[in-house]
């Protein structure tokens, strides 16, 4: 909650809010073409990869039956989607430092996250897919982005 009583819950919404009030580094890009390329990035991270992996988690492990009707066919094409998504990716990433350009920005962040927590709740390997693992392993290392 803000100062003003104001509450922010969804994430992107806070990272767009904590970048304008910190601007530096900015993670949504600063000129039209890397705001363009970060918002491209950041989207096919959301509906190629996050949300196949989702729904693959959603519909087959079997702690999400007491949150939902699942349907185990449904989550199990998500989860090849995924796997097809995974490997697609992992041709992409071998060739950049940065997933949307030269710099570290939120598609970075979506893409770290995404990976390190539902690759593994989908029962799949991401040692499986090396140009990811390494990817992972270096956004995870970022002060910024882990403060243990």
């Amino acid at each position: 909650m803000l100062d003003d009583g104001t509450v922010i819950l969804e994430t992107t919404a806070i990272a767009r809010y904590l970048d304008k009030i910190y601007p530096e580094p900015n993670l949504f890009g600063e000129n039209p073409i890397e705001i363009a390329s970060i918002e491209l990035w950041y989207s096919r991270v959301t509906f190629e990869l996050m949300m196949p992996l989702m729904f693959g988690f959603r519909h087959t492990h079997p702690h999400m039956a007491n949150l939902e009707k699942q349907f185990p066919e449904y989550g199990l094409s998500q989860r090849e989607l995924a796997v097809k998504s995974l490997k697609k990716f992992d041709s992409i990433i071998c060739d950049t430092e940065y997933l949307a350009g030269n710099k570290y920005s939120y598609a970075d962040i979506q893409m770290a996250v995404s990976l390190a927590f539902l690759v593994p709740v989908n029962r799949l390997n991401l040692m499986d897919y090396p140009n990811l693992n390494d990817y992972v392993q270096y956004i995870q290392a970022r002060p910024s982005f882990n403060n243990r």
